[in-house]
């Protein structure tokens, strides 16, 4: 399915995004622990960084939304087709049953 496609894809996004917020979250801490001299300069860094975190963290809700929101039309199309393929059947032994009168 395109869907499984896209949400893998959003998947793996996801995980990347963890992966930089990690990573954010690393040079937050190394930026915190820097000497008084640079105190200035790191807050100033850490202030970035936290809005870069919270970005990456938002983008991560959203995506897992539309995974779930895309996940949930992947179940309604499989409901529908099982239910067109119901829907053939039918209609093919009816057809079946006319000739063979």
């Amino acid at each position: 399915f395109e869907l499984e496609a896209i949400v893998d894809a959003q998947s793996a996004r996801i995980r990347e995004l963890e992966l930089e917020a990690r990573t954010l979250q690393d040079r937050v801490s190394a930026a915190k622990s820097r000497s008084a001299s640079t105190e200035l300069s790191a807050a100033a860094e850490t202030v970035g960084l936290s809005a870069r975190l919270q970005a990456a963290n938002q983008d991560k809700k959203n995506m897992l939304a539309a995974n779930k929101e895309l996940l949930s039309r992947a179940a309604a199309l499989e409901t529908h087709l099982a239910g067109t393929r119901q829907t053939a059947e039918a209609l093919r032994a009816g057809v079946g049953e006319q000739r063979s009168r």
